[in-house]
């Protein structure tokens, strides 16, 4: 299978780098894209059915003029690597491709920078280069380039090459000459692209001259192209080289929102290892100066960490599976309409079939997904429902897809057609087809109604209508995906249960294999949930708002039809779920109310169910009882419900609403998460106690949307907010949690302002600070702050003792009491001693930003504000 590709438009040229039976190997091949067009005959055909032929072209640009002068060709349009892959590779089971073995470098410089010049832009790469570091993945080893001589800790270990260089020419030139004798497979790092990477060809740039080829040495043919995008953002482009920021991949993957995303952060969260600590220095600077030993290691671990977060996260492994599956180069991971298109075209190759021409359009916006605000406040045992696959089980439930797109009719709400279809009657009405405007009424409305009868017509509540004569190459290509995600899960986990009884030897192929199988089941995963965006966006060929907003609208009606049908059930239970209630421990005479409401919260595709609720409206005699206890009868309960539901939306919205003819393939919910308490505060924003996922027993607090920890909040408050949140969730008494809100309120008091200060990183300077050094009009407090720290520097004659504050520096803010200098606060790296002469901290109003306000927001929604202490909040002024 492939490793890399590169289509040389100039000389119509296919450069392939792949890997067959364990050896690498590179090709040159003469290949031009080719498109489609109708034909009497022929083996191929369109989409929509009709017969179609292949024409061919001598060269690229023979292709480009012919696909500019006809816009109606079929498969126009497409990129070049996407359209040979798929050619070449089709044949190709999915699930026997063979991941080809990576070589992926980490790569991480140092540039050493004089405080008047601040940290050092890679557009403009003006400061020295001093330091690189190459971490091989594939070998465990590093490769570092420096311009003093190192003898650390690491001198002499097996998995280090230090290369000393002279001076940084030497260096550069080492570096560029070592990428081209040994080329990696993928280049990866922290910010790689925007800083690392354009900082190194820039720097070469202003040592070598405009017209050196030193650049083009990342490349093993020689060709790197640079360019600026119009939203300002630096590319890099390295025929036979796919470059993956970690930092980018990790954003995209994680399914985690952190406060920040720097390295050191990052790798604390995920190894529980940061950055190599160098604070009894200044700086990097002072470092760099002072322990050169020290700053080379630091660099070292920098690379070395992003190779570990790999390891463990395995999300270049992820976008290797994603490119192999589709047929589609690496480096369009997080372009999901590049990643369909491929696995279409492969699709389309496997079955004689040729993509649609691309026509695009103007983006429209329509309603989104349903969020029904919640019932705000801490509740006891609650169950999730989730639609399982809600979208992709909507365009294959509807046989949805552009040919089969009949369709939209206009004049009725989405209420009101759910009623018509109900009865098999739709009054007259009007269609936009893509023709344009149809009046249905007479004869034609009656031919219209049988049609729904026979379901020859599926109908989504917003009105998009689809044919279902014959099978929807999207829904076709979602509903294979599907059951191959569920074929290799199978796979995958008898492989696991085999293991124990395997030899050493088979055993290791087997984990190999389950890797594999996993990285496989995560990539069709990805695909299945990828396919509506196709449809949504005009740079698709599959664009088409009415499709997918028919995708949206059966989420939203499937997910409100639910609601009503779980509080149905919990309002008048069955015999299935009153003989699991009978099971549990409950006062007979108890009479429930009536009509109550038991679903908290809803978004998108997911349900909140109050069974803490539903026990006390029956009279079960849950508090007493142990948590092994509550979990074994909600299971049993969460059965019930979930059978009931899954049976109603089967019968009432996909057979009936819908009109699916569809009957193997039916809409599923699953039941997941136990929570024994939950905090709704608003839509979006709410913390819960999981003690059940998925059967297993679990003791963890997932929160969503809150941002009690935020990025700003200063490092001594976030885990104190946090053990707030876990004290509510975990039933802390009132005194408790005042006790421990006084004592953080008390002890905050006594912190320094480098403790207390809130965290921020300051962009744009320029923008908002003249050239006399006052602010505009509109200047961010945390720019003026920088102002207020410049200006007392000088006037105390400190500007040489202390760094000045640059563009990307991260600083830290903080309020201060009223002064003589009309400052209301100050940004500072380093606190300097003697500002204490002449200010003072306004810590009371620092806690209220920092810590109160945010303790506020959770117990407000509990009525219990009182706990923040009545006396201090009337003196303080603390609330909004």
């Amino acid at each position: 299978m492939f490793r890399n590709i590169f289509y040389n438009t100039r000389t119509s040229k296919i450069h392939l780098w792949d890997q067959v039976r364990g050896k690498n190997d590179y090709d040159e091949i003469n290949w031009v894209p080719y498109v489609f067009e109708e034909k009497d005959s022929g083996e191929v055909k369109s989409i929509e059915g009709t017969p179609v032929s292949k024409k061919t072209f001598r060269t690229y640009n023979e292709y480009y003029m012919y696909v500019k002068d006809h816009p109606n060709c079929k498969e126009n349009i497409l990129k070049p690597e996407i359209q040979y892959l798929a050619e070449r590779y089709h044949a190709i089971p999915d699930d026997e491709i063979e991941n080809p073995k990576l070589r992926t470098y980490s790569i991480d410089i140092e540039v050493h920078f004089s405080m008047e010049d601040g940290f050092p832009k890679a557009e403009e790469a003006k400061a020295p280069v001093v330091l690189i570091s190459i971490y091989d993945l594939l070998e465990n080893k590093t490769t570092s380039f420096g311009i003093k001589e190192y003898s650390g800790k690491y001198k002499n270990v097996p998995w280090l090459t230090y290369v000393h260089c002279k001076n940084e020419e030497t260096l550069l030139q080492q570096f560029f000459l070592f990428m081209h004798k040994h080329p990696p497979d993928v280049i990866t790092g922290w910010n790689v692209i925007t800083f690392d990477l354009q900082y190194l060809i820039n720097r070469a740039i202003n040592i070598f001259g405009e017209d050196n080829t030193i650049g083009n040495k990342l490349s093993p043919i020689n060709n790197v192209r640079t360019w600026i995008t119009k939203e300002g953002d630096y590319n890099i482009d390295i025929a036979g080289i796919t470059i993956l920021d970690y930092l980018d991949i990790y954003k995209w993957y994680s399914p985690t929102k952190l406060e920040r995303y720097t390295l050191d952060y990052v790798s604390n969260h995920e190894l529980e290892k940061g950055k190599v600590d160098y604070s009894e220095y200044k700086d990097l600077r002072t470092l760099y100066d002072a322990n050169w030993n020290l700053y080379v290691e630091y660099n070292i671990i920098d690379a070395y960490r992003v190779g570990q977060l790999e390891e463990k996260l395995g999300y270049v492994k992820l976008v290797q599976t994603l490119s192999l599956l589709c047929k589609c180069p690496m480096k369009f991971y997080h372009t999901q309409t590049a990643l369909i298109e491929a696995i279409l075209i492969t699709h389309f190759r496997r079955n004689k079939l040729c993509a649609p021409t691309f026509y695009g359009g103007i983006q429209e916006g329509y309603p989104a997904a349903y969020v029904k605000e919640p019932i705000t406040g801490l509740h006891k045992w609650v169950i999730d429902l989730d639609i399982v696959s809600s979208y992709p089980t909507a365009i294959i439930t509807l046989n949805m897809s552009n040919e089969t797109y009949y369709g939209r009719m206009l004049g009725f709400t989405e209420d009101q057609l759910i009623s018509h279809m109900k009865n098999k009657s739709i009054p007259e009405f009007n269609m936009m087809k893509d023709s344009g405007k149809v009046h249905f009424s007479g004869k034609k409305l009656e031919i219209f109604n049988e049609a729904i009868k026979k379901k020859l017509l599926c109908i989504a509540p917003c009105g998009s209508v689809f044919s279902t004569s014959t099978p929807g190459v999207i829904s076709t290509v979602e509903k294979s995906m599907f059951y191959k995600r569920v074929e290799v899960k199978k796979k995958m986990n008898k492989m696991k249960k085999s293991l124990s009884e395997l030899t050493k030897e088979d055993a290791e192929k087997t984990k190999e294999k389950i890797a594999r199988y996993h990285g496989l089941q995560n990539a069709l995963k990805i695909i299945l949930n990828s396919t509506y965006g196709i449809l949504a966006v005009p740079f698709s060929r599959y664009f088409n708002t009415n499709i997918a907003e028919a995708i949206v609208s059966c989420g939203r009606q499937t997910i409100r039809a639910s609601e009503k049908y779980v509080n149905n059930l919990l309002n008048s239970p069955n015999e299935a779920l009153l003989e699991e209630l009978n099971k549990m421990d409950k006062d007979e005479n108890k009479k429930p109310e009536k009509n109550v409401d038991y679903i908290l919260y809803m978004d998108t595709d997911s349900l909140f169910i109050n069974l803490g609720g539903f026990f006390t409206q029956y009279g079960v005699k849950w508090e007493d009882k142990d948590d092994n206890y509550i979990m074994k009868h909600i299971l049993g309960l969460s059965s019930v419900i979930e059978e009931y539901v899954n049976d109603k939306a089967y019968r009432e919205m996909q057979r009936t609403v819908y009109n699916s003819t569809e009957t193997d393939f039916r809409i599923k919910f699953k039941q997941e998460i136990i929570a024994k308490s939950i905090l709704f505060v608003k839509k979006k924003k709410y913390s819960a106690w999981h003690v059940n996922e998925e059967g297993a027993t679990v003791d963890r607090i997932k929160t969503t949307g809150l941002e009690i920890v935020r990025s700003d909040t200063p490092e001594v408050v976030r885990p104190v907010l946090k053990d707030i949140m876990s004290m509510i969730l975990k039933n802390a008494s009132d005194s408790e949690l005042s006790s421990v809100i006084s004592k953080w309120k008390k002890d905050l008091q006594d912190m320094s302002p480098e403790a207390l200060s809130t965290n921020v990183g300051i962009h744009n300077i320029k923008k908002y600070i003249g050239v006399d050094g006052k602010c505009v009009k509109g200047t961010p407090m945390h720019v003026k702050s920088v102002v207020n720290y410049r200006s007392l520097l000088k006037m105390l004659k400190l500007e040489n003792k202390y760094e000045d504050i640059v563009d990307g520096s991260k600083v830290k803010v903080i309020y201060l009491k009223k002064n003589k200098f009309g400052f209301d606060s100050m940004a500072f790296t380093r606190w300097p001693n003697e500002f204490n002469k002449v200010l003072q901290i306004d810590t009371t109003r620092q806690i209220e930003k920092t810590f109160l306000n945010k303790c506020e927001m959770l117990l407000e929604v509990l009525g219990k504000t009182e706990l923040l202490n009545i006396k201090a909040k009337e003196s303080l002024g603390l609330f909004f």
